[in-house]
């Protein structure tokens, strides 16, 4: 199984970040791991790390590769939120 590394993303407090990210072929299975930090913030002794992560839908590139949506909502209110997703794949 193949690992990529995709970041860090940094989301601001209560916003969300959403791409379209591609380059897997047709006989590759592809999941995600999170790992989430609090970033720094004035006036926030204990960042809080915490988001909700999807990665909903799929479909075919123009360059004829499969991609898929990544959405990451920060739920933290008062700091940003440091984000790295590992893409699991594994060929068919």
């Amino acid at each position: 199984m193949a690992v990529v590394r995709l970041g860090p993303i940094f989301v601001n407090a209560n916003s969300q970040f959403t791409q379209f990210w591609h380059g897997w072929g047709d006989n590759q299975a592809v999941s995600f791991s999170v790992v989430v930090s609090g970033g720094s913030a004035p006036g926030v002794p204990s960042p809080l790390g915490r988001v909700t992560f999807r990665a909903d839908e799929v479909l075919r590139h123009v360059t004829g590769t499969i991609g898929r949506f990544i959405v990451i909502q920060n739920k933290a209110p008062f700091n940003p939120a440091i984000v790295h997703i590992l893409a699991h794949t594994e060929s068919a």
